[in-house]
């Protein structure tokens, strides 16, 4: 991703995050623009970020879009033109993860849970199980028993939820 005018230290900073970003689904470019919005004192526009990350309108655009859809960030207005539309970071990050946790990796995980007890059920002659040890399988639908439990606990009301993932991931 080409630099423009972006100060190093939070170029290297945003590029990390994207980096992170990627490592969970998503693109860096969203990582990126969300850094610059998370650390900026003012809501910020799309042509603010082009020039910052050095990146085409149209990419700018749609990584715009997916993260209002992800609730990453917000959009507001500044006056009536279109281009005058700024945009900043969700300042509740750990809403956002129970969001994106309960939008994605919770039905992966009840599907995963589904396939298991439904291999499960099936008798030990059923072609289905040629070659599947029982106990594995039973083992494989236990931890994803136990993920779906974790799941419920960060998907929990905010109170509950939000200590839980600052006690997780915010101690020293």
């Amino acid at each position: 991703m080409k630099r423009a005018q972006e100060n190093p230290g939070i170029g290297a900073l945003s590029n990390r995050v994207g980096e992170f970003i990627e490592y969970w689904g998503f693109k860096k470019i969203h990582g990126a623009i969300w850094t610059h919005l998370y650390l900026s004192p003012v809501p910020l526009t799309a042509s603010h970020l082009i020039s910052r990350l050095g990146v085409s309108k149209a990419l700018i655009s749609l990584t715009l879009k997916d993260l209002i859809e992800h609730r990453l960030i917000v959009q507001t207005e500044d006056g009536t033109r279109k281009k005058n539309k700024t945009y900043s970071a969700n300042p509740d990050v750990f809403g956002v993860i129970r969001n994106i946790l309960s939008k994605r990796e919770a039905g992966l995980v009840a599907n995963i849970l589904e396939e298991c007890e439904k291999l499960g059920q099936k008798t030990p002659d059923d072609p289905d199980l040629a070659g599947v040890d029982p106990e594995r399988l039973e083992n494989l639908a236990d931890m994803t028993r136990t993920a779906n439990a974790a799941l419920r606990v960060l998907l929990s009301p905010p109170g509950i939820s939000t200590d839980l993932l600052r006690f997780l991931f915010l101690r020293k």
